[in-house]
C-alpha cells in the first residue's frame, strides 16, 4: 500500500510504519536464517498473479488483440492501487511487476459533469490545498464514492442521509435510487477512464 524503498515502509494512506528490518529478524527467527525477505506493494504482489492466468481465465470487457506485452491490476479502496506486469522472456514466468502510485495523477475531468464534480470535491476538503490537484485516488477510493454521492444528492436538490456508506448507496442503486444510479455510473466511467489510459 505504498513504495517499498527503504528500511522504513510509510503506508500511503495510513499512518503505518513496517521496519524491514524488523520483519526479516522476525521471519529469520521463526523459519531459519538462511530465508530470504522481500517487501512488495501490495498490487505489486497481485501483478505478480497476473502471470498464472490463463486465457481462459480472463473474460474481455472490450473487443480487441492485447495491446502487447504490458498488463495491469488496478483497485480502488483505502488507495487506489495499479501495478503493471511485464513479460521480459519466452516464459510465461519470465516476468517483472512494476510498483506505481498511479492513483496520485491529476484527474482529468472529460465532460461537463466530471468538471463540476472536480469543483465539488475541491470545496469538500477543507484542508486542501489550494495548488494540489483532485487526483483519481480522491474520486475512486476513501470517501470518493460517498462523495460522489453528496455531489448527485446536491445536483438532484435532495437532502443527503446522515450514513451513506459505499455498501448502502450500493444497495440503493439495486432499489433504483437515481442518486445512487448516478453515483455509481460516474465512478464506473471514471474508473474505466484510469484504466483505459494505462
Amino acid at each position: 500500500a505504498g513504495p517499498t524503498s527503504g528500511d522504513d515502509i510509510r503506508f500511503t494512506n495510513t499512518d503505518w510504519i513496517v521496519k524491514k528490518t524488523t520483519i526479516l529478524e522476525k521471519v529469520q527467527s521463526l523459519i531459519g536464517p538462511d530465508v530470504h525477505v522481500a517487501l512488495l506493494n501490495d498490487f505489486e504482489a497481485v501483478a505478480y498473479g497476473l502471470a498464472l492466468l490463463d486465457t481462459d481465465d480472463l473474460e474481455p470487457i472490450w473487443p480487441g488483440d492485447s495491446a502487447g506485452p504490458m498488463r495491469i491490476v488496478c483497485g480502488p479502496g483505502t488507495g487506489l492501487g495499479l501495478a503493471g506486469l511485464r513479460q521480459i522472456g519466452p516464459n510465461p514466468s519470465d516476468v517483472v511487476a512494476i510498483a506505481t502510485e498511479a492513483g496520485h495523477q491529476s484527474f482529468a475531468p472529460e465532460t461537463k459533469v466530471e468538471h463540476e464534480i472536480v469543483s465539488f470535491f475541491s470545496e469538500r476538503d477543507a484542508d486542501r490545498n489550494l495548488n494540489d490537484p483532485i487526483t483519481y485516488e480522491n474520486i475512486l477510493s476513501g470517501d470518493g464514492l460517498r462523495l460522489l454521492y453528496e455531489f448527485f444528492t446536491q445536483q438532484l436538490d435532495a437532502t443527503v442521509p446522515a450514513e451513506s456508506s459505499p455498501e448502502q448507496i450500493v444497495a440503493e442503486y439495486y432499489k433504483n435510487n437515481l442518486i445512487a444510479k448516478n453515483a455509481l455510473e460516474a465512478f464506473g466511467f471514471i474508473l474505466g477512464s484510469f484504466c483505459g489510459n494505462m
